[in-house]
């Protein structure tokens, strides 16, 4: 079930849009919010692959951005579901990014990344999106 506290689209001011933060880690999750807000996007979170999946089924996203050490299973199974729907996704890891999440279609981030970098692949994956 997905706590009521987790931003919904429903909340979303008229003109942003929506990107599935999916991280472990809570401050994280709020990190990768101060990120994308002023790009623009408003945010929903999971903490796993499982809580992905069931906000995947409640509403569309337009961009998903998905830690690969996720509990639960790892998030490569979680990208290649993602990239089968067509949703843009950045792959996010620690210090490398299996080369099989970008063959699927996926961006690559590596931990620690810098915030222009971010920035601008948000922007490349989702081309129709807010300018900077």
């Amino acid at each position: 079930m997905i706590a009521a506290s987790q931003n919904s689209v429903a909340q979303r001011p008229s003109g942003t849009r929506t990107a599935l933060v999916v991280a472990r880690n809570a401050t994280m999750r709020t990190i990768y919010d101060a990120l994308l807000a002023p790009l623009g996007w408003a945010t929903r979170h999971a903490g796993t692959a499982a809580e992905a999946r069931a906000h995947l089924a409640q509403a569309p996203t337009e961009l998903a951005l998905v830690e690969l050490d996720l509990p639960g299973g790892p998030g490569e199974e979680l990208m290649a579901a993602l990239t089968g729907k067509a949703v843009p996704t950045i792959a996010v890891g620690p210090s490398s990014v299996p080369a099989g999440g970008a063959a699927r279609g996926a961006a690559a981030l590596t931990r620690p990344f810098d915030v222009k970098e971010f920035a601008s692949l948000v922007q490349r994956m989702a081309p129709k999106g807010p300018e900077l």
